[in-house]
């Protein structure tokens, strides 16, 4: 490994600085350090110190540094405020007297602003615990820069300090430190500060250095600010076979050295007591993928007479490390460093003197880094900045801390992203429905140009609707219902709604104008669009659900618009399995109709239909004269069907809506008509897309009886996406796509009719994200896929035929149910709640 000596260079490099520790052989030492000040104070332009707890608008001059501490108000708005009791006090700089501990919430996030991009800074935090809680619970938690894992802070010590430094450069204007809670205690933190520093320092060639160790060797106590310009720790070092040589002269007064380590640094050094033995020292790496970069640093600190001579060599692992022999100038700084990373493992440095050097090796210093990469992007800037001006503008109180999209396992609520390799994080989806809004919609909307996903519905927001929705291209869903908007919709998108672009929901809302005219009726325009949810495998039980459910199609009877007095339900056994159909009566007839469902795995198809008047039934049940049980709705009465024994429910009227509420896939209107129509085909569908991806019943079989709907509903509520998604797909899915999919399937469950999309434009969306989802897949699964989705795409081509969709039983059945059981095959059952027309 190639070394370089640095005896005049200009140069610095950025370092990323983060206190460790060496087990026995280098200790570094934090927090009992006594700070000797010897020189005047430095400039400190660019220095930010936060003294974490400080009452707001203070600030103070620290005693021993001269350095001006403020509070920390004004860079975060979550936490309390604590202070050490006063025994732990006395030793310790005035910066570690508070803190500010965060008991709620998994993330909170200090932001500073106003600092130069790609500059280089140093970034220090510092944790005193001093049992300030009173508990004596020495926690552990997690320290972000931004986006990505800092450090984990784990405190050891009731009444030693924990002193964490990086060197960063930021790419932007601002940054983001944060605390994150893990269940292993509550984060705090005493103080936070930014040391600029020249950009030449500390050069590496890929990522930050993290510091593992900056110590003054051969010295009695440690030392920062006002000695060192740049604010740097360094700690003492002493090993007991070495032994301490200084001067008290002036080590580099002309400051040639481009590390300007202090003179108070430099001016005592370490040396071997036995003379001719090396000066040892090794780097345990923290795993086997670390990479390090160590500076030495050497003075001369003994005026050597003309018989005497110092010279040494440094090898690693018992190679040179640096090609020549070292001989330290006289009171001053030569630097030894790496030009590139350490790596491979175990790291054994060894100082030797020549066979012609009279006197021992010495090392003034020594800093040792660790390579840290922050691979993960901050949330892209113009988003970043709309989402937080929203903050700001609506008082939004949720867990919008840090950046907002990454990690993406705290990212914000309500906020979808889109991740793509090393790009910045985009948002996609936004969900502030029911958060209180009031005012306007905010312009800074029209800032989040990716959005595909905006639901402001359940507020309070007045005014118009703004044209700038019009200028989010990506737009796909609209949700702005249950508000306060008046005035007219902007032209562009009623167009791109009625062209089935944008779903559309703008109804109880205020007075809308619309195609020249006002009125105060309820207003919603819907068209869904639907995105691939699971890849391909969803996608095909989807498209083969809609076909089936094109099935399903009734014609419509004569009892349309009765109003009937009894609903009853029959359970008829059958040699495929028990089935329960609905009856309704009404003065002295019924309508009913028999249908006897075949079993998913038999190819032959039966399809019985019978109606019964009101004597009929009274003949099936003899009169209700047999009663079988009364359940929660309604008597359950025994009858018989042509020798086949049958099970007749009756309900009252007032039991009805609780009937309907645990209706596997039926709508209302059915259930209350016994009609089936098309918009009673997309009710069903909804449900039975809804159990593809939840893999869920539609009833729990619990004592609330919670129907599935109601279920995700609650789970939207909360933008728990994930939860809702079946967990047998393992997460191999995109996000964004399963939020479209639930909300189509939400969409097509509305109690409303009118209000559900068409069965022609789900298909439409859904061939769409088939085709999408093939070309993306076209290279991984083109042998598996071609010949099955063929099949589904001319199945699809059939169902979106306006006659095809009218009349049901010019699809081909058998190659329906061909279809059915190749998607199902090496899948879970999956219920169909279908009945079919001949």
């Amino acid at each position: 490994m190639a070394a370089k000596l640095c005896p005049h260079c200009s140069d610095k490099q950025e370092v990323y600085i983060v206190m460790g520790r060496f087990k026995n052989f280098i200790p570094a030492l934090f927090g009992s350090l006594a700070l000797i000040l010897l020189v005047q104070a430095q400039d400190q332009s660019g220095f930010i110190s936060i003294d974490c707890g400080l009452a707001a608008n203070s600030s103070y001059s620290e005693p021993t540094t001269g350095i001006i501490y403020i509070s920390d108000a004004t860079y975060i708005d979550t936490g309390v405020s604590k202070s050490i009791p006063l025994e732990f006090k006395d030793g310790l700089q005035q910066q570690a007297w508070t803190l500010r501990s965060f008991p709620q919430g998994i993330r909170n996030c200090y932001s500073i602003n106003n600092i130069t991009q790609g500059a280089k800074y140093i970034i220090r935090a510092s944790f005193f615990y001093g049992n300030y809680d009173g508990q004596g619970n020495l926690p552990q938690f997690d320290l972000h820069l931004g986006p990505n894992l800092w450090d984990t802070i784990k405190i050891e010590n009731i009444s030693l300090s924990v002193i964490k430094e990086l060197i960063h450069v930021p790419s932007l204007n601002h940054i983001q430190v944060c605390l994150v809670n893990t269940g292993l205690g509550t984060p705090f933190i005493s103080a936070l500060e930014l040391r600029p520093i020249n950009s030449s320092l500390y050069v590496t060639n890929v990522g930050s250095l993290s510091l593992v160790l900056r110590s003054d060797l051969g010295s009695e106590t440690g030392y920062r600010y006002k000695d060192d310009v740049y604010d740097r720790y360094w700690s003492r070092l002493n090993f007991n076979d070495w032994k301490a040589v200084s001067t008290s002269l002036t080590v580099n007064s002309e400051r040639h050295n481009a590390y300007w380590v202090p003179s108070v640094v430099m001016s005592t050094a370490a040396t071997p007591i036995n003379e001719s033995a090396p000066m040892e020292f090794y780097v345990p790496p923290t795993d086997t993928n670390s990479e390090f970069y160590v500076y030495m640093h050497f003075a001369e600190v003994v005026k050597l007479r003309a018989n005497e001579s110092r010279s040494f060599n440094i090898t690693l692992n018992g190679e040179l490390w640096y090609d020549e022999p070292i001989s330290p100038r006289y009171l001053l700084t030569d630097t030894v460093y790496s030009t590139t990373a350490l790596t491979g493992g175990k790291y054994v440095f060894s100082i030797l003197k020549t066979g012609n050097s009279t006197l021992p090796p010495i090392i003034n210093a020594i800093e040792i880094y660790t390579v840290k990469d922050l691979p993960q992007s901050e949330t892209d800037q113009q988003d970043a900045g709309a989402i937080t001006n929203l903050k700001s503008t609506y008082g939004v109180e949720r867990n919008w801390h840090g950046d907002p999209c990454a990690p993406q396992a705290y990212s914000w609520e309500g906020l979808n992203c889109s991740y793509e390799d090393y790009n910045s994080p985009r948002i996609i989806s936004l969900n502030l429905s029911s958060s209180g809004l009031t005012g306007e919609i905010s312009v800074d909307i029209s800032n989040l140009v990716m959005l595909q996903y905006l639901d402001l519905s359940n507020n309070s927001l007045t005014g118009s609707v703004p044209e700038f929705l019009t200028q989010l291209k990506y737009l796909r869903v609209l949700n702005l219902k249950q508000n306060q908007l008046n005035g007219s919709i902007p032209a562009k998108l009623i167009e791109r709604s009625e062209k089935g672009s944008l779903l559309l929901s703008v109804d109880e809302n205020s007075i809308f104008c619309g195609s020249g005219s006002c009125n105060k009726k309820k207003k919603n325009i819907a068209v869904p669009i639907v995105a691939s949810v699971g890849g391909l495998f969803i996608l095909s039980l989807t498209v083969v659900a809609i076909l089936w459910g094109l099935r399903s199609r009734k014609q419509q009877h004569t009892t349309k618009g009765q109003n009937f007095k009894y609903k009853l339900h029959i359970h008829v056994n059958t040699e495929h399995s028990p089935q329960t159909f609905a009856y309704h009566a009404h003065d002295d007839h019924a309508v009913a109709k028999v249908d006897f469902e075949p079993n998913v795995q038999n190819r032959s198809l039966e399809s019985i239909q019978r109606q019964f008047t009101y004597p009929d039934l009274l003949r099936i049940t003899n009169n209700f004269e047999r009663i079988l049980g009364k359940g929660g709705f309604g008597t359950v009465f025994h009858g018989c069907i042509e020798n086949t024994q049958v099970a007749v429910k009756m309900l009252s009227a007032s039991s009805l809506g609780s009937e309907t509420s645990n209706s596997n896939g039926c709508s209302t209107r059915y259930y209350i008509t016994n009609w089936l129509t098309e918009k009673s085909d997309v009710y069903s569908f909804g449900v039975v897309l809804l159990e593809i991806i939840t893999n869920r019943p539609v009833i729990e079989r619990s004592k609330e009886r919670t129907h599935i709907s109601q279920w995700v509903s609650s789970m939207l509520a909360r933008g728990d996406i994930k939860n809702i998604v079946d967990p047998k797909l393992d997460g191999n899915y995109n996000v964004n796509s399963v939020w479209k999919a639930v909300e189509i399937a939400m969409l097509c469950l509305s109690p409303t009719s009118s209000k559900r999309p068409t069965m022609d434009q789900v298909v439409a969306e859904l061939k769409e994200c088939v085709q999408t989802e093939i070309a993306q897949r076209k290279d991984r699964y083109e042998d598996e896929s071609k010949d099955s989705f063929d099949m589904i795409n001319i199945n699809v081509t059939t169902a979106l035929n306006p006659l095809a969709r009218s009349y049901c039983t010019s699809i081909n059945y058998l190659v329906l149910k061909d279809v059915l059981m190749m998607v199902l095959m090496g899948h879970s059952v999956m219920r169909l709640y279908v009945i079919i027309n001949e």
